[in-house]
């Protein structure tokens, strides 16, 4: 579902700088700036069927920290991402969507935000301060060299020196709702009804 851009060629230019840039890969980062800083991760370990990894980015006085819950057992992704400057900063959330899938026109953060050919459905809830509906636009995916696609990217964002994301992705064949109590993790999806079905 999540997906890696690739390159186009090997030549360097726009489309090189586009493809190998943070706003073109699922992470967190200050807009208009890249964070120079090595990442360390770490495995927290398994709890049930989910893994649990921590990576940590440090560069001068910002700090990115990302908590991820891999449910080996369920379609889901949960991530926890903090950041803190020494200045209010604009962060964004991005998730870069694998080729096939087709925005869902939707207003709220708890129904599908896209669908793929294949009849699944994709619900992505991001949670800063409150539960949002992420913003879609579309990136470049190079499938293989000199070959472009257009694909889905998702965002989310916030703006402060201490900023926090709660961010669930579920993979689903059920269009309906989605339910999520952050506290315990736990989600659920409630079908859509149709009148007179």
């Amino acid at each position: 579902m999540l997906s890696d851009p690739g390159l186009f060629d090997k030549a360097r230019g726009d489309r090189r700088r586009a493809a190998t840039s943070m706003r073109a890969h699922s992470v967190l980062h200050p807009m208009g700036d890249s964070l120079r800083g090595d990442t360390t991760g770490v495995k927290r370990g398994t709890v049930d069927t989910i893994d649990r990894y921590k990576l940590v980015t440090r560069d001068g006085g910002v700090k990115r920290v990302r908590h991820v819950d891999v449910d080996l057992a369920d379609a889901s992704l949960r991530v926890r991402d903090t950041a803190t400057s020494r200045w209010p900063m604009q962060w964004l959330q991005r998730w870069q969507v694998a080729p096939g899938w087709e925005r869902v026109e939707g207003t709220t953060a708890w129904t599908p935000i896209a669908r793929h050919p294949t009849g699944l459905y994709l619900y992505a809830v991001c949670h800063s301060r409150t539960s949002m509906r992420m913003s879609v636009s579309t990136q470049e995916h190079y499938p293989k060299r000199r070959s472009v696609v257009s694909a889905l990217s998702l965002f989310c964002g916030g703006m402060d020196d201490t900023v926090r994301f709660d961010t669930l992705l579920v993979v689903s064949e059920i269009d309906g709702t989605l339910t999520w109590d952050r506290g315990s993790g736990a989600y659920s999806i409630a079908p859509r009804i149709t009148p007179g079905a």
